[in-house]
Parts: C-alpha cells; structure tokens; sequence
C-alpha cells in the first residue's frame, strides 16, 4: 500500500474517532430519512440469499453481545419483563425440548390424543397447574404420557416401581 494511501487512512481514522457521535447522528438521521428504501434493499437481500443474511445476522448479533454485555443484558432484562407471555411460551417450548426431545406440536398432539386428561386419573387440569406434566421413564428417557400435577408426583415418589404401587394398593384397601 502507498505510504500516502496509509496516511489518508490514518487520518481518517483519527477524525472518525474524534467525531464519532457526529457520524453516528448523520447515520441516525440518513436511516430515519429512507427506512423504506434501506428495508426494501434488506428484503431483497434476504430474498436473494437468505442464508447468507441470517449468517450476517448471526455473526452481528454474536459479535455485539461480546462487544456490549452489559447493554445486551439490560435490553433482554427489559424484554422479557415487557413480554411475560412470550417469555413462558419461550421457556415451555426450550424446556419440551431439552427435558423430552418433544416440540411444542408433539405435546399438543399427545394432548389431543388424551382428550386433555390425566392418562390415570382422567381428570382434566385446572386452576395454577392447569398443564399436564410429561410422564417419563428416568432411566430410559422415553416418554410414557400425559399426567396431571398429582399423579406425576405419586408415580415420581414412587419411584416409578410397579411393585411399590401395588403395596401402596394393597395398603389403601386393607385399611378402607
């Protein structure tokens, strides 16, 4: 590179830096101006390549969490407490899928199966848990079925043992 270019350069940076809130409202007020015309050329980009932009998007969106903790921070603290709802829904789909290998879908469709029962009771949730709760085998993973709050904990403590439920049975009859 010629020693004059390398200069410019230099230069320039300097005067960025030095004016740097300068460029930035120049940059906020260009953008307010022609939002339509920049949102037009982002959607013809995504239409173009959408997997390129959303490794942009991506790379962008990692590289300013490094950049700004803090701020990213703030702003997802501010988020959820402006979406609670979305935050539930958010949080029920992750944990579906990190606790049972289940989407969303695949637990509305065991629910539809179970008419929206309990698989052993039969009775339909309501009030503060008015969800039923993934039934699974802890050794194995797999899920067995839908139960409401209640007798997902009978079965967990009893260790999901056959044979202690029959003793708990046999229990309950013998002193009715």
């Amino acid at each position: 590179m010629p020693r004059d270019l390398e200069k410019k350069r230099e230069y320039q940076r300097k005067h960025h830096a030095a004016n740097l809130e300068k460029y930035r409202e120049s940059n906020r007020k260009y953008r307010a101006a022609h939002r339509e015309e920049l949102n037009a050329l982002h959607r013809k980009r995504y239409a173009e390549n959408p997997e390129k932009a959303l490794v942009r998007t991506r790379e962008y969106s990692r590289r300013r969490r490094v950049e700004h903790p803090d701020k990213t921070r703030r702003a997802a603290r501010k988020w959820r407490e402006g979406n609670p709802e979305r935050v539930r829904e958010y949080q029920r789909k992750a944990d579906l899928r990190r606790k049972y290998g289940l989407a969303v879908e695949e637990y509305d469709a065991m629910v539809a199966a179970q008419g929206g029962r309990c698989a052993i009771c039969g009775e339909i949730p309501s009030g503060s848990r008015s969800v039923l709760d993934v039934d699974h085998d802890h050794a194995t993973g797999t899920v067995r079925g839908l139960l409401c709050h209640g007798c997902n904990k009978a079965t967990g403590f009893l260790h999901d043992n056959p044979d202690l439920l029959q003793k708990a049975i046999n229990y309950l009859r013998r002193t009715e």
